[in-house]
Formats: structure tokens, C-alpha cells, sequence
């Protein structure tokens, strides 16, 4: 029987002898990522993977042809630089994600003080006129 991708990302997590929930974090996914995946990850988690231990043969992940790591894994260096790339780029989505969320509080706010002052309007001419 084939090994599901899942399957071999599961061998490839205890190969390096780390926790699914390191593996995840290095790849920039969520907690519980693995757990919840039903299918074959998307091209773009993929990507990560490979991105984040570039020794993993892609066509084994893939299609599970091949051997598990490529034969000329990357130096401790690169894989630090690569990991590195990825936390900076889950951070800078992240940020992203805080400035859109700011920019529609902000909006909201806005909305609220404009709210707010029609409302002291009113007040103020049902003072007036008593």
C-alpha cells in the first residue's frame, strides 16, 4: 500500500526526530495542521515544507518515487537561512494581517464618533428646547 503524503511527512517528522508540532512551526502552519489534514496539502503548503527542510526529495513528498532526502542535503547554514526566511515571512503576513484588522477598527471608530457626536446633537437641541 502507497504512503499517503501525510503518511510520508509523519515518517519525514520522525526521521528528524522532531515533534509534529516543531515541524509545523518550522513550516509556518498552524497548530494542528497536520492533525486536521484530510487530503494532500495544497501546492502552496508544499511549498513551505520544501522550503523549510529542503532536504526532502520533492518527488518523494509528492509522489512518493525516490528516496526520502535529496542526495546533496544543504549545509546546517542554508537550512538556518531558510527557516529563518519563513519565520520572516509568516511574521510579515501576520503583520499584514494586524494592519488590515487596525485599518477596519480604526474605520469603526471613526463610524462611532461620528454616531456619537449626531447623538450629542440631538441632546443638546432637546436641551435647548425645554
Amino acid at each position: 500500500m502507497e504512503l499517503s503524503v501525510k503518511d510520508r511527512i509523519n515518517a519525514f517528522i520522525q526521521h528528524k526526530k522532531i515533534s509534529v508540532r516543531a515541524f509545523e512551526m518550522r513550516c509556518g502552519f498552524s497548530n494542528g495542521y497536520l492533525r486536521q489534514l484530510r487530503n494532500s496539502p495544497t501546492v502552496d503548503k508544499m511549498e513551505m515544507i520544501l522550503s523549510a527542510f529542503p532536504e526532502i526529495n520533492r518527488e518523494w513528498l509528492t509522489k512518493g518515487e525516490g528516496e526520502m532526502l535529496n542526495q546533496s542535503a544543504p549545509t546546517t547554514e542554508q537550512q538556518g537561512d531558510n527557516f529563518s526566511r519563513r519565520i520572516i515571512e509568516t511574521l510579515m503576513a501576520h503583520i499584514d494581517q494586524l494592519k488590515e484588522q487596525l485599518q477596519t477598527m480604526n474605520c469603526k471608530c471613526q463610524e462611532q464618533e461620528k454616531y456619537i457626536e449626531e447623538l450629542q446633537r440631538e441632546i443638546d437641541n432637546e436641551t435647548a428646547q425645554k
